[in-house]
């Protein structure tokens, strides 16, 4: 499902109504600045819709926005499930990466559609093409039909696609299908960092006209909010695709109680966007924020590695919860600041590149989070269950893996799992840790500056 940004739309640009299709296209309002007469220009007020008009486009965008978040969120408690119907984990860290790959890929793409032609029209294109990725994930039969369900439901885009696709086939073979030294996983490694140079490269010699335009990318700003978005939205989905898993197995949980038991994080996040965005429109400063968020997340991480068997239901729920508020906090400062540092023609562009952050950096961590998981699971598993290696974890359903084992040995092999989670969020912890580094590089400029 496309992913929406409502912007702050400053002064400078004025609402047109178009009545013949309803549209409302916005364009910026072009002045010549001389000397010191710009200082005395006046520009035309905005004109935003109001009545009926006004709350039928809060509720389509409402609605938009709840079913972006459940096609983007309803995978991760359904993986066990998923890998017993199919026989397979190999495919796991593809569910989300096949989906934010395409994201990622062409979020650049949007950007430039949004800017050049009618917001309202790409809008709906852009989530017709969502609609039909999902109904083809619905009645896929097959693992791989699944991942290109969630790949069409993204959608993709041609040169950095081909890139990062190979990064992501490398990732989910290296340690389980081959070694990390075969040709089968350094091939794709090698051809991703030919593709991106390439990418690079083209978007360099573009230069304005290119679709990640490098001055924009130059802005310490921009660099701020995307290594910080870029941590702490891998930090969220890799809790959110393992987090299911730990409590269906470990903890023996239904899919339904398992759902119930993420309550907590979604709950604390919603709490901490309300703190983030009521603060910020208060003092008018949205980096204390993020530098809270990066300061509690990697605690919040620590504590989680530290689930055992048997850890109580307090402590579930107040290290999820406290993660969940963290991540809420500090998630939407990086949209904030480049809207706020920004000059309006350029708001798009900086906006998707954030939306590229954010997709890009789940895409990469759940895959390297998976190869993770099940090289610990082989190694945990060495002695507990005979002759198991990489290769029957891979053909192996999650609950199977389980279920057909002796009650004598059950217990070890849920404390195998166990440990391998908890190793597999050392990597979380990681990156929560990583996002001071953006936090501390965002600048400090009053939203309050940038309305007057």
């Amino acid at each position: 499902m496309a992913e929406l940004v409502i912007l702050e739309r400053t002064p400078s640009q004025q609402v047109h109504h178009q009545d013949n299709d309803n549209e409302i296209s916005y364009h910026e309002h072009d002045s010549v600045v001389e000397g010191h007469a710009a200082e005395s220009s006046e520009r035309p007020d905005a004109e935003f819709p109001t009545g009926i008009r006004l709350w039928l486009t809060i509720l389509s965008v409402v609605s938009i926005l709840v079913l972006a978040s459940i096609d983007m969120n309803i995978v991760a408690t359904a993986v066990p499930a998923i890998t017993d119907h199919f026989h397979t984990v190999t495919h796991v860290g593809w569910y989300s990466s096949a989906f934010r790959l395409c994201v990622c890929a062409f979020q650049f793409v949007f950007g430039k559609a949004y800017k050049l032609f009618s917001v309202k029209r790409i809008f709906l294109l852009s989530n017709i093409i969502s609609i039909a990725g999902s109904v083809l994930s619905g009645a896929a039969v097959s693992s791989t039909m699944l991942v290109v369900g969630r790949a069409v439901a993204g959608l993709g885009s041609a040169g950095l696609f081909a890139a990062l696709t190979n990064l992501f086939l490398a990732l989910s073979w290296a340690g389980t299908m081959y070694p990390w030294s075969s040709g089968q996983v350094i091939g794709p490694l090698l051809t991703f960092a030919v593709l991106l140079g390439v990418f690079v490269w083209n978007q360099v010699r573009r230069g304005d006209t290119a679709a990640i335009p490098p001055r924009i990318m130059k802005h310490r700003c921009v660099i701020a909010g995307f290594i910080f978005i870029f941590c702490v939205n891998s930090t969220g989905v890799v809790l959110e695709y393992y987090l299911p898993t730990y409590y269906q197995l470990v903890r023996g949980y239904t899919p339904v109680k398992s759902g119930y038991m993420m309550l907590p994080i979604i709950i604390a996040a919603t709490i901490g966007s309300v703190i983030h965005g009521a603060g910020t429109s208060i003092f008018g400063y949205y980096t204390p924020f993020m530098l809270f968020a990066s300061f509690i997340m990697p605690v919040a991480a620590g504590l989680i590695t530290t689930f055992k068997i048997d850890t109580s239901f307090e402590k579930l729920i107040a290290y999820t919860a406290l993660s969940g508020l963290s991540y809420g906090i500090g998630f939407i400062g990086p949209q904030t600041a480049v809207q706020t540092v920004l000059p309006a023609e350029d708001v798009p562009l900086g906006l998707s590149i954030m939306l590229f952050a954010q997709s890009f950096g789940p895409a990469v961590s759940v895959p390297i989070a998976q190869v993770l998981f099940t090289n610990r699971l082989s190694d945990n598993l060495d002695g507990v269950i005979p002759g198991l290696n990489g290769t029957h974890i891979s053909n192996s359903g999650l609950s199977e893996m389980v279920s057909n084992v002796s009650e004598s040995t059950k217990r070890d092999v849920l404390v195998a799992i166990d440990k391998s989670l908890g190793q597999t969020w050392y990597l979380v912890a990681g990156l929560a840790s990583v996002a001071i580094v953006g936090s501390l590089m965002t600048e400090w400029r009053s939203v309050k500056e940038k309305r007057e």
